[in-house]
């Protein structure tokens, strides 16, 4: 027989069963959302004041050393604290200090040789160290409030300068790089070279940094330095290649005047020569030495008053 509700409504025995597991599924706490929400990856070390925040799940904790990470996680962290995080694929994420990164999606399978991760960046800085599954279908992306970069295994810098500015450093294999506003304008980042992507602009040619930006990028995850308003301000983005770019020919011209005086046996004869030799060389960087180190070698000929000079310049790439 069936039942009937106070409101008259007659219940056969499947709506019942059915009624019933509703009600189960709804009072069983986080239920419904824990079969949605899939291990993004855990946190593997910190400092400082780390929150995670998940509006969906209504997560707002205290970040724990091997805390586990859903997708749709906010990763805040507050002044002179950061994260570093391992995502389900073993990619590496360190998320600097007053930064947010959400975990928008990060699906992986081994069996189907398949992943997905998709990062969001709305503000301040993330190092990403991007597992090479080369043989894997998907990628990885990366959003900021200006830019989207995509990548299938490599290491890069992200920074978010301000909601119309950010800064991609590729630090290993390409990076594709393009307006949020538009998908076609583009560039590929290489080794050791930066863009700028300013709001509905193309991304700025890939070039290696200036010594001050690379100055800027080693001190971006020491805690307590302010992250500035932008590199390169809206109004000298065009200017940057009339300041002389990393990897334009200089030409140096040395002038070297020797003079060689002989006597003869008579005191009243003086021979004088005087020879003049120009030098030019042309020298190519391939970029910027910020802090170069300068070894100066001297070789006495057999005339006392000439000396060769030879200068070894070593450089450091490392950010």
């Amino acid at each position: 027989m069936a039942a009937t509700t106070p409101r008259g409504i007659r219940l056969t025995p499947n709506l019942l069963v059915a009624f019933l597991l509703a009600w189960v599924l709804l009072a069983w706490p986080g239920w419904g959302h824990a079969q949605q929400a899939q291990p993004a990856g855990r946190i593997f070390d910190l400092s400082g004041q780390v929150r995670v925040i998940n509006p969906a799940l209504k997560r707002d904790l205290a970040a724990s050393k091997d805390m586990v990470l859903l997708a749709g996680d906010q990763i805040v962290t507050g002044p002179g604290s950061q994260a570093k995080l391992v995502l389900s694929d073993d990619s590496l994420a360190r998320v600097g200090e007053d930064s947010t990164l959400e975990i928008d999606q990060c699906s992986y399978s081994e069996e189907d040789k398949e992943r997905q991760v998709k990062l969001h960046l709305p503000a301040g800085k993330v190092k990403l160290m991007i597992n090479d599954l080369l043989d894997y279908k998907g990628g990885v992306q990366i959003r900021t409030p200006t830019a989207v970069a995509g990548v299938r295994g490599t290491n890069l810098l992200v920074v978010v300068l301000s909601p119309e500015q950010s800064l991609v450093l590729g630090l290993d294999n390409p990076v594709w790089v393009a307006n949020l506003q538009d998908l076609g304008l583009q560039v590929v980042v290489g080794s050791n070279n930066l863009t700028y992507v300013v709001l509905g602009e193309p991304p700025t040619t890939p070039r290696p940094p200036t010594p001050q930006e690379e100055q800027f990028l080693r001190d971006l995850f020491k805690l307590g330095v302010v992250l500035p308003p932008g590199l390169a301000p809206l109004g000298e983005l065009r200017s940057l290649g009339q300041q002389g770019r990393p990897g334009e020919a200089t030409t140096t011209t040395t002038t070297t005047t020797s003079t060689t005086t002989s006597t003869t046996a008579k005191p009243t004869t003086t021979t004088t020569t005087t020879t003049t030799t120009t030098t030019t060389t042309t020298t190519t960087t391939a970029r910027p030495a910020p802090t170069p180190s300068t070894t100066t070698t001297t070789h006495p000929t057999t005339h006392p008053t000439t000396t060769t000079t030879t200068t070894t310049t070593s450089t450091s790439t490392s950010i």
